[in-house]
């Protein structure tokens, strides 16, 4: 019993001892709420948060362990406060769930922290609450391990997301590759994919078929292999352009000649289209060729054939077209001698000349267009006196507008300087124009004729008041075959096709200016320093 009684001689002094050795962090505060009075603390909560016993004991807890003011959602102090009020109502402990609470460290700097708290009381024999403690486990370590790890496992759910999304996008474009193979290699005409310097990247089978090469002889070289060597400087010259403004564009068929260059010498017809292809190396060329040697040996004798039956029919019009002109040159001659003309006669005789010249022009019409059709047009150029071609063109049609009552006015620039032309092709342009011009004005309307000199041209108009050609038509005027649907006049729709292949043998320009219901104006130009002789190179 002594050594009982001397070991409780001092209770105080044990409590003390008591709580600084207890595990763990413990505040012991008095029961005053709102404030809770810190009256002690063991060794762990100062070895933790880095305070000395004057800076907590005896100071409100709220006080001594504010929120962080830079932690905008801080809750600490308010969860803290609701469970030592429920302690202090229900005089039980209270366990609260893991809470982060910043502490200040020795700087006076508050360090996040998160703990395990549970609040209990400690009553006396009445049942009254003597004190509060706060027991706190520090876990932020194990709350910042959980953190990595959740951060780790989200990591790698995103990164299997991602490998799934990488796996079905490799998938797709493996799918696409082998699709977009299948019609690269199936095509009918070759395919060559060149990057901006000219260098072949890919070919297909039609490719090395059509040129001779295998693919090794053809990657990476340049794409002037496949070109004669007459045309590799066009060629280059046109590559260099392309790449400026690279559009889709088709080649070859018409307008230009293109040839390509067969391994063992040989060259062959070809049309290209060319479309722009855009990669993750810059911009490529993705060029489809086609070998047109037959559209061409079909087209060569479908031009022959048609020559021939042009050739037959005008030669079988012609013969008795002129057995009628001279017949009709013979009644002229018999009615001019009687002392009193029939006046019947003479009306018959001028329908037959009219029909003869319309039938005249016809014939000479098929035989221009059969040579410009054939590329073999040619336009013999000679010095002439420009007033001297008008006026014998306008006194042929002149008798044909007085017959609808049209005025017929001519206006030639005084002085002109002399054209080189083919006079027999300028006056062909102007016949058509005028006999257009007669066909579509009405009875009492009018027709304006006019030459005049512009800086290196002569520029010739034929100007009708008749119904003019709408926006949609003057696109097509000059295409073969083409005729208004606005008019019941019908002709060949050959005449206007002519008229500009004429003009293009001679280097100059046709065009057309029109409203509906008021006329139209054709004009064309003939350039002052033509050369001698001119070879259609092309009609469409």
């Amino acid at each position: 019993m002594l050594n009982a009684q001397q070991h409780s001689s001092n209770p105080q002094s044990d409590y003390r001892k008591l709580v600084a050795s207890l595990p763990g962090m413990y505040i012991v505060m008095l029961p005053d709420a709102p404030h809770f009075t810190i009256v002690d603390c063991n060794s762990d909560l100062f070895r933790i948060t880095k305070r000395r016993p004057e800076e907590v004991i005896g100071k409100p807890l709220f006080e001594a362990f504010p929120d962080n003011p830079d932690h905008p959602e801080a809750n600490g102090v308010k969860n803290l406060l609701r469970s030592l009020l429920v302690v202090m109502e229900t005089k039980s402990p209270h366990t609260m769930a893991i809470q982060r609470y910043d502490v200040k460290n020795e700087k006076g700097i508050f360090e996040e922290r998160y703990w395990n708290p549970i609040n209990y009381p400690v009553l006396d024999d009445a049942g009254n609450i003597l004190y509060v403690i706060n027991q706190g486990e520090d876990v932020t370590e194990l709350i910042r391990t959980k953190q990595v790890n959740e951060k780790l496992e989200r990591m790698e759910t995103e990164v299997y997301i991602r490998a799934r999304e990488i796996q079905e996008v490799n998938e797709k474009l493996r799918s696409a590759e082998a699709k977009y193979r299948g019609l690269f290699e199936s095509a009918q005409d070759a395919i060559v994919v060149l990057d901006k310097w000219g260098k072949i990247k890919f070919v297909n089978h039609q490719t090395i078929h059509q040129f001779g090469y295998t693919e090794e002889e053809l990657v990476n070289r340049d794409v002037e292999l496949l070109v004669p060597e007459r045309l590799k400087k066009s060629h280059l010259a046109f590559r260099l352009t392309y790449f400026d403004n690279p559009i889709p564009k088709h080649i070859g068929e018409r307008q230009v000649e293109l040839c390509g260059l067969h391994k063992d010498g040989h060259e062959f017809p070809i049309s290209v289209t060319l479309s722009p292809l855009l990669t993750r190396e810059g911009l490529w060329i993705t060029a489809i060729i086609r070998d047109i040697s037959e559209t061409k040996r079909l087209m060569a004798e479908s031009i022959h054939a048609r020559e021939d039956i042009i050739a037959t029919v005008s030669h079988d019009l012609k013969n008795p077209l002129s057995s009628i002109v001279g017949n009709v040159a013979l009644l002229t001659k018999f009615n001019n001698k009687q002392t009193d003309p029939d006046p019947k006669l003479e009306k018959i005789i001028h329908g037959l000349q009219k029909a003869a010249g319309q039938m005249t022009s016809l014939i000479q019409n098929l035989l221009d267009f059969s040579k410009l059709e054939a590329k073999c047009f040619v336009v013999n150029k000679n010095p002439q006196n420009v007033s001297d071609i008008v006026q014998g063109v306008t006194q042929i049609f002149e008798p044909l507008a007085w017959d609808k009552k049209i005025k017929l006015t001519v206006s030639v620039e005084p002085n002109l300087p002399i054209l080189n032309c083919d006079n027999l092709c300028v006056n062909r342009v102007l016949s058509n124009l005028l006999s257009n011009a007669i066909k579509f004005t009405p009875k009492g309307g009018s027709i304006e004729v006019q030459v005049k000199k512009d800086i290196e041209s002569i520029v010739f108009m034929v100007k009708d008041n008749g119904p003019g050609i709408s926006e949609e038509e003057i696109e097509h005027v000059f295409d073969r075959y083409w005729q208004s649907k606005r008019t019941a006049i019908k002709g060949t729709g050959l005449g206007l096709a002519i008229v500009k292949g004429i003009i293009d043998a001679h280097d100059g320009y046709v065009w057309v200016e029109c409203k509906v219901g008021v006329g139209s104006a054709f004009y064309f130009t003939l350039p002052l320093n033509a050369s001698a002789t001119t070879e259609l190179e092309s009609f469409h």
